[in-house]
């Protein structure tokens, strides 16, 4: 592509070193981030310009919001603005696939695209589609034959046959490429990207220098127009939150660096879950995003989440000393996108301890984007420094009695639906705060059947809630605790009384609770909330706390690194405000 004179900044206070350096995708050094805060406002609104040329002309894919039956959303590939799709057969090579494709197509290649870009999708990997860049291809037979070697040579990690524009990398980068062939192809031009000090740049075909300013190879990960302004909004909400510059933001947008800035790994966290029906057995990628894949919920992504937030957890513990400010406050699952609770998106993200208006206009922001219906459930609880100020809200519970907000915009959202996001968040939290691998479920389940669910449990009588509309409830996989939202039964729950963990646990999990104390390298096998607390304590500390006036009883997950000395103002009873209700936590499972 190019960028007119009037798009490009004349000049930014950036070594071509640093270009490399951020153009390949390394870890942004901290004297760097430091040097750009101090960009002038000029410079920034000049890069912006760069950035949303680049966005608008190097789309990659662009996908759009379809409203299907029972007024179900969901995204589709757009194809008008997306490149070709080659579908393989069986058995099919891709090169041979993509030839047919191109001895198909009446456009001379080399005197519009420098490449084409195709997508790939074989059958047997559950629809994976695979990107990658065709250089300098003709219609004639010599063209074609051309094809063929490039892709082979490309998926084989091999160099190709003329020099990869940045830009060509990034893409292949940004598809979210699947395959160890694939991988290594696109590991084979980052390392070349790094290595070569005179790497030359390609626009429309031709040779050029690294230019001094930003060049067209600096493509977010993010392509789509749509989805950058949604993650543009979304960064420059992290920024305010910690201080951070929002050159700073332009520069991690800009450069791809989000994943080293932000911990963010370049799959989705979380998946698609269907509320529709049944989950089919294994994941499998059932849709493209520009920023990442979105993997069929079911318990074989338990692992893929976990390692996941772990990544995450690093990211934040190795940047913590570039800001001030509080750290992650609470990690929940977060619902979008919904409408009469037919599909939900659900990514796991950081939630950051936001102001109440913050939060309104970032749901208000996330249901314009979708472009139609949308529902956000936040949950509600307060967070304070010590000392009492608050300094954020979250949401638990359906109903008024724990004060929850259901944030509809373009109503026309059932009751039914906001009990199941409700359901399916609940889900979400506990799968973070309880989930294991296979094995230890399939031993728990055992456990549970023997009526033994507690290691170490001393008999005791059954906890049930008090009041009705909640019950102590098990799944086949783990014991999700009370579910306080009325009318929620989940598909796969039996309602079954949980005997009680020790009556020493107990007390001391509520002594860790009231104290503020906590364990400070807590086991992973084990709750951080109390010496004498497992993980397999919380249903019945629950029940233990309803039975004796807690409302709203739930459970979210912290990380591990955070004092309860934090929470301990949340867990004194205070008759001043009413409903009142706990905080349960479970430590990250990494």
């Amino acid at each position: 592509m190019e960028i007119t004179s009037a798009e490009a900044p004349e000049r930014l206070p950036l070594t071509a070193a640093e270009l490399y350096g951020l153009a390949s995708f390394q870890p942004v050094p901290t004297e760097l981030l430091h040097r750009i805060s101090s960009w002038p406002l000029p410079d920034v609104a000049r890069a912006r310009a760069v950035v949303d040329a680049v966005v608008e002309r190097h789309a990659v894919l662009r996908s759009r919001i379809v409203v299907g039956e029972g007024g179900a959303l969901h995204r589709e590939i757009d194809p008008v603005a997306s490149p070709p799709l080659v579908e393989l057969d069986d058995g099919q090579e891709p090169g041979s696939a993509v030839a047919a494709a191109v001895r198909s197509d009446p456009i001379r290649l080399e005197e519009e695209w420098p490449a084409r870009w195709y997508l790939l999708r074989a059958p047997s990997n559950g629809g994976t589609r695979l990107g990658f860049v065709v250089h300098h291809v003709a219609a004639g037979d010599k063209g074609v034959t051309a094809v063929v070697e490039e892709v082979d040579r490309l998926l084989a990690g091999q160099a190709p046959a003329e020099p990869l524009a940045l830009a060509d990398w990034v893409r292949l980068r940004s598809t979210g490429a699947c395959g160890e062939r694939a991988a290594r192809g696109a590991l084979f031009v980052q390392e070349a990207i790094r290595s070569s000090p005179s790497l030359v740049f390609t626009d429309r075909g031709r040779r050029v220098p690294l230019p001094a300013w930003l060049p067209d190879g600096l493509v977010p990960s993010t392509t789509a127009t749509s989805r950058s302004a949604a993650l543009a909004d979304r960064l420059l909400v992290l920024g305010e939150r910690w201080r951070v510059p929002e050159s700073v933001i332009l520069l991690a947008a800009l450069s791809g660096a989000l994943s080293d800035l932000l911990g963010v790994p370049e799959l989705h966290w979380r998946s698609l879950v269907d509320l529709a029906g049944p989950q089919q057995g294994g994941s499998s990628v059932v849709a493209y995003e520009p920023h990442g894949v979105l993997l069929r919920a079911d318990a074989s992504t338990g692992s893929l989440e976990r390692r996941a937030k772990a990544l995450a957890a690093q990211s934040m513990r190795a940047m913590r000393h570039l800001w001030t400010g509080d750290d992650v406050l609470v990690e929940a699952a977060h619902a979008e996108s919904v409408r009469r609770g037919a599909h939900v998106d659900l990514p796991l993200w950081f939630n950051f301890a936001l102001s109440r208006q913050r939060l309104e206009r970032l749901v208000a922001g996330r249901a314009r984007a979708v472009g139609g219906p949308a529902v956000e459930v936040i949950t509600e609880a307060r967070f304070a420094r010590p000392g009492g100020r608050e300094i954020g809200v979250f949401a638990a519970g359906q109903d008024e009695r724990v004060r929850v907000d259901l944030y509809t915009h373009h109503t026309g959202v059932s009751g039914a639906a906001a009990r199941s996001l409700l359901r399916v968040a609940h889900e979400e939290i506990m799968d973070s705060c309880l989930g294991r691998e296979s094995r230890e479920r399939r031993a728990r389940a055992a456990a549970v059947a023997r009526g033994r669910l507690f290691r170490g449990a001393a008999p005791g009588p059954s906890v049930a809630a008090p009041d009705s509309g909640g019950a102590v409830v098990e799944t086949a996989e783990h014991a999700t605790g009370v579910l306080d939202v009325p009318g929620a039964s989940m598909t796969t729950v039996t309602p079954k009384p949980v005997r009680p963990a020790s009556a020493g646990a107990l007390r001391a999990l509520l002594d860790a609770v009231r104290s503020g104390s906590a364990l400070t390298r807590p086991d992973p096998e084990r709750s951080f909330l109390g010496q004498g607390a497992s993980i397999r304590d919380i249903p019945s500390v629950m029940g233990f706390l309803r039975a004796r006036g807690w409302r709203g009883v739930t459970t979210f997950h912290l990380q591990s690194h955070h004092s309860l000395a934090r929470l301990a103002p949340l867990l004194k009873r205070d008759e001043s405000r009413e409903p009142r209700f706990a905080l349960l936590t479970a430590n990250h499972p990494g």
